[in-house]
């Protein structure tokens, strides 16, 4: 297979899993149809004039017999690719990795259906849980990456190695961010101020390079709402002039998890949506609907099981959860008039009445559609609250003036209290907003009464400072006291809660700040600066940004200071022969478990039993060694023909040699970068 691809000679398909030899009978029937000339023989008696005719003779001939060959390999080649049956894609018997691709943990490609002389239209790629695996559409090269331990050049290492020379259409990223960054991997946010940096250069012009050209229709789709604030606007033009690419960004006009794929994309022709040439578009809207719930389980599954599945929870997450979606789900639940399928709808109404609307007038229509969805979202946000307090708060107090309490007055009061001001805060912004929205007009303002709802922020902060007492108070209670905890247990995840728990319902003043930021940044992107609104707009945007920092900073305080970047399994080779590199034997002694922390890389080893009528192994680790990053050295070890994948970890007492399963790009990239940023720290 080398040898063919060095060449040029691409296999028009790919062997069934029991056939052998494919790519060297290739190898034999190209090498042995290759267009070249015999040694001519010639007689001695032959004049000077004979030579140069017998020689222009042979030309022609050889011309003629060079295009006959060439059209009979292009004929053979199309009928072995339609004779051809399609293989299994996806899975450990097929073809594909038997020619060199083997598939690791954080990585998986589901689908491949061209061949590799043809070019692939469309690449999607997003950080796992992998969500939208059931909704790719045939024809997708899908591929999944790690968001903690991945690094931009691994990132990239894996697109490139994915296509194997092949030009791509279009490339998605779906991506976690907002309308002012890209939350690409964990320590990448990409915003204006750090895009010029040479690993960023480098990494988006090497994407480029892996599709055609944008005269062609070639295009790079980022699924973040990019196109709904100035500053992600300023992202696109320095990403447009860094690359010379084609980028399509979702213009954010529907809030909620993800739900702003759906909605109006910068860039796109009218009539056709990035999103429904990568997914399936009734299973897109079915996931969209549960995000915001998948997302939090998610988070609380990968906490508990990934010490114990942690391999097993990469790859069947999101399939177990969505078969689990589709199975429950049923077609009126998909037809159900929503908020977000309304919003859809109405704008698709809005763009039926006319082909030829004029930009102010489509400017007018888009800072209304905003207003509307501030509206919405607000409406949803207060009924939230109100929950709250109808659920919780009223049954408590009640049950305390009739003597029969069930939580004190002093545990209520500091449960609740700051929720209850925030509930009275936005229920008069609510009003207010309504009142604006029901006499609506071009020159209406809405910054005024968003600035004076910044202006009541230090309720917020007083119940952000307070959240963990609230949540430490809530446990105790319920430890404590079991009539609060039969309390909860009768009211938590209810049809009247919305399914959700108190403590879920205590998540959605900080959620709702960031999506105030959304918002805004897009309702002021699309107010004409000479308009009234604009200045105020931009205050309010100042107000919602100063109290979303300072959340992140009581989130800071409430880390630890190590934190987990990585676990990779590998195999301790020892070697005792001085031979010289490449013909070293190794042998394997036992298998290691790697911790890499922020500061510290823990080397464990891993022991694997199986007891009598169960299928689960039993795995324990025993602790063996504890390197601080910035006293670790890392040496490559290049591959041979008896070992691959393999490097030496050097401590200041001891050395390993590792070897893992799969491709020790990713794990050296997350190595060198944590050993960077922990000397770093250390310097500072």
């Amino acid at each position: 297979m080398p040898k063919c691809l060095k060449l040029g000679w691409f296999l028009p398909y790919v062997p069934e899993k029991n056939e052998y030899g494919a790519w060297k009978r290739y190898y034999i029937a190209c090498a042995t149809s290759l267009d070249y000339l015999t040694p001519r023989r010639t007689a001695y008696h032959s004049t000077t004039s004979d030579f140069k005719t017998k020689e222009q003779e042979e030309k022609c001939q050889a011309k003629c017999l060079q295009k006959f060959i060439r059209g009979g390999v292009a004929v053979r080649k199309k009928e072995l690719f339609k004779a051809r049956p399609p293989w299994i894609s996806g899975t450990r018997s097929s073809g594909f990795y038997k020619s060199g691709f083997q598939p690791h943990l954080s990585q998986s490609i589901y689908d491949k259906t061209e061949l590799s002389f043809e070019l692939v239209k469309k690449v999607l790629f997003f950080p796992s849980p992998n969500m939208f695996v059931d909704s790719v559409k045939p024809g997708v090269v899908l591929i999944v990456y790690e968001h903690t331990g991945t690094t931009l050049e691994s990132l990239i290492h894996s697109v490139e190695r994915t296509l194997d020379g092949q030009i791509a259409k279009s490339i998605g990223i779906i991506s976690d961010g907002d309308s002012r960054e890209i939350n690409l991997l964990q320590g990448y946010k990409i915003n204006a101020s750090n895009l010029l940096k040479p690993e960023m250069r480098e990494f988006w012009k090497r994407l480029k390079s892996c599709i055609i050209s944008p005269e062609e229709g070639g295009s790079i789709d980022l699924f973040v709402p990019l196109a709904a604030s100035e500053a992600g606007k300023e992202i696109l033009s320095q990403l447009t002039h860094l690359t010379g690419a084609f980028f399509r960004t979702p213009t954010g006009i529907a809030t909620g998890s993800y739900q702003h794929i759906l909605s109006e994309w910068l860039g796109s022709q009218k009539g056709s949506s990035p999103p429904f040439l990568y997914l399936t578009e009734v299973k897109l809207q079915i996931w969209l609907r549960f995000t915001e719930l998948l997302e939090e389980a998610l988070d609380v599954v990968r906490k508990k099981l990934s010490p114990y599945f942690f391999d097993l929870q990469k790859n069947m997450a999101g399939k177990i959860l969505g078969q689990i979606m589709f199975n429950t789900m049923s077609w009126s639940d998909i037809q159900d008039n929503g908020r977000i399928i309304q919003t859809l709808a109405n704008g698709l109404v809005e763009l039926s009445r006319g082909n030829h609307i004029d930009e102010p007038q489509d400017v007018i229509e888009k800072r209304q559609s905003f207003a509307r969805e501030l509206l919405l979202s607000e409406r949803s946000y207060v009924h939230i609250l109100e929950i709250v307090k109808d659920v919780y708060v009223k049954p408590l107090k009640a049950a305390l003036a009739s003597h029969q309490a069930i939580l004190s007055d002093i545990s209520t009061q500091l449960i609740f209290s700051d929720v209850l001001d925030i509930l009275q805060i936005n229920r008069c912004f609510l009003a207010e907003l309504t009142r604006r929205l029901n006499e609506w007009s071009p020159a209406q303002n809405v910054g005024d009464i968003l600035i004076k709802l910044g202006q009541q922020f230090q309720t917020y902060t007083n119940f952000f400072n307070n959240y963990a007492v609230i949540l430490k108070t809530i446990d105790k209670c319920r430890e404590t006291i079991p009539v609060f905890r039969a309390f909860l247990k009768r009211h938590d995840r209810t049809v009247v809660t919305t399914m959700r728990s108190l403590q879920e319902l205590l998540l959605c003043p900080s959620k709702r700040v960031k999506e105030y930021i959304t918002l805004l940044c897009a309702l002021r992107l699309h107010t004409p600066q000479e308009h009234a609104d604009h200045e105020d707009l931009a205050i309010a945007i100042k107000q919602m940004k100063q109290l979303n920092d300072y959340i992140d900073q009581v989130w800071l305080l409430h880390l630890l200071y190590r934190y987990l970047i990585m676990v990779q399994d590998a195999a301790q080779l020892n070697c005792s022969q001085r031979t010289n590199l490449p013909f070293r034997l190794y042998e394997h002694t036992h298998d290691l478990r790697l911790f890499l922390f922020n500061d510290i890389l823990v080397i464990s080893q891993r022991n694997i039993s199986y007891k009598p009528f169960e299928r689960t192994p039993k795995l324990t680790y025993q602790f063996l060694a504890t390197i601080m990053l910035h006293q670790l050295q890392i040496e490559d070890i290049p591959d041979s023909k008896y070992i691959k994948n393999t490097l030496l970890l050097q401590g200041p007492k001891q050395q390993w040699i590792c070897s893992t399963d799969e491709d020790k790009f990713v794990w050296l990239s997350a190595l060198q970068k944590a050993i960077h940023c922990s000397i770093s720290e250390d310097v500072n």
